[in-house]
């Protein structure tokens, strides 16, 4: 009767004999770098809800990676109960029918409604006329710097233009360091939108039908990113990048916001780390806001009940703040966030934590392109990129081949 007891708490789950035995949920995710936090939250839900056990499978490193799996495993057999998927790739498997819609269980739960959860977060979830996902973990580009560095190149304050940080970048590679890095490789090309979405440019027009992407906001994305280049940047992997940083190497990395718990502890004392913003157009740049959303996958009436106590969890105050203290995605509970014990102190602390939060001010959902190709069309934009990087290509030669994959993969209309 354990689990009757946990769950009776929430009226939507009308505990019933039904449900007296054990549930155990098999939950996928993404990202090797978050696995400590997600087994961190499992070993607290746990304690909370003796009755529902959490199976997490091993972490792929790419969503888009967890995407083609569980896509196979609608064929094949084997989907996960629950999972987390980014929010761009959610209506990926609405639209297949593989995802429960969570309306009935937010109108119904009287337990949500006390939880402190960002309600202006919610509608991001939302495709078409139904929430299939909760947003779990946000982020957003930023720059990392090494404080050391950044001082010793004369500038106490970090700029707050790009002309700035070229400038910054060219003096902390004149005394033999790399003056900075982009993590081109970000999921959906994240660099490259926020440094055209900055600009105050898009991707496509808002019906989704032309490219404008390859616009001047566009031409001076690839000549900054060849700027970087000029500034000692080379082609690494991401965790390449991240350690060579966060071995004093480079002078900035721009990079996901997300990061930023793993990246402090692995600097340690030997530097003092900076966080600041990407510089954005005043009135009208913005900056992509992404990340990771739950979902429902299971049919089983018994295991959707219990996945929704899942996902109220890692949504609520102790699955937000285990979340913020492990990475630097920003938290989306109210209560955590102006609670002492949670995670008010911790911000008032660690203030590198409020640079993403406040970019919520100008931020807009990361861009995903229209049809079945999208994950193909990210995958051929970091493949022209990568080129520019390497010097074989122009800024106009790169555009040129990020609009010719984007004409070939997307619907024709």
């Amino acid at each position: 009767m354990r689990l009757i007891t946990t769950l009776a708490c929430a009226s939507l789950l009308g505990a019933s004999s039904a449900m007296a035995a054990d549930v155990t949920l098999q939950v996928s995710y993404a990202g090797p770098i978050l696995e400590i936090m997600h087994k961190e939250i499992v070993q607290r839900f746990e304690a909370e809800h003796p009755g529902i056990k959490i199976a997490l499978a091993p972490p792929v490193r790419e969503y888009d990676e967890l995407l083609q799996q569980t896509l196979r495993k609608a064929i094949t057999g084997g989907m996960p109960d629950v999972a987390f998927f980014p929010l761009n790739r959610v209506s990926v498997l609405a639209d297949r029918g593989l995802l429960q819609p969570m309306d009935a269980n937010i109108a119904s739960d009287p337990a949500w409604k006390d939880l402190g959860y960002s309600e202006g977060i919610l509608p991001l979830g939302k495709s078409g006329n139904h929430q299939w996902s909760i947003p779990f973990q946000l982020s957003t580009p930023v720059i990392f710097y090494n404080k050391q560095l950044t001082s010793a190149a004369g500038f106490d304050t970090f700029p707050d233009s790009w002309s700035g940080i070229e400038r910054l970048i060219d003096t902390i590679h004149q005394s033999g360091k790399i003056g900075g890095h982009i993590d081109y490789d970000l999921p959906n090309n994240g660099a490259f939108q926020a440094l055209v979405m900055g600009a105050g440019g898009d991707l496509m027009d808002p019906a989704k039908k032309e490219i404008t992407f390859d616009g001047p906001e566009g031409v001076a994305a690839i000549d900054l990113l060849r700027r970087f280049v000029g500034a000692g940047m080379v082609d690494m992997s991401r965790d390449q990048a991240r350690q060579a940083f966060a071995a004093g190497t480079i002078g900035l990395h721009v990079s996901s916001s997300s990061i930023l718990g793993k990246l402090a502890q692995q600097i340690g004392d030997k530097f003092e780390l900076g966080v600041a913003p990407l510089p954005v157009s005043a009135k009208i740049g913005r900056v992509p806001l992404g990340g990771s959303s739950a979902v429902i996958l299971t049919k089983d009436p018994v295991k959707e009940k219990a996945a929704w106590e899942y996902i109220k969890f890692v949504v609520g105050p102790e699955g937000q703040t285990i979340s913020t203290k492990a990475t630097g995605y920003i938290p989306l509970n109210d209560t955590a966030v102006n609670r002492a014990d949670l995670l008010g102190d911790f911000l008032k602390a660690n203030p590198n934590y409020s640079v993403a939060m406040a970019a919520k001010a100008h931020s807009a959902p990361v861009f995903e392109f229209p049809g079945e190709n999208s994950v193909r069309i990210s995958d051929e934009i970091r493949n022209c990129l990568q080129a520019a990087i390497n010097g074989k290509t122009s800024s106009t030669d790169t555009l040129a081949c990020m609009r010719s994959a984007v004409q070939r993969l997307v619907p024709q209309q």
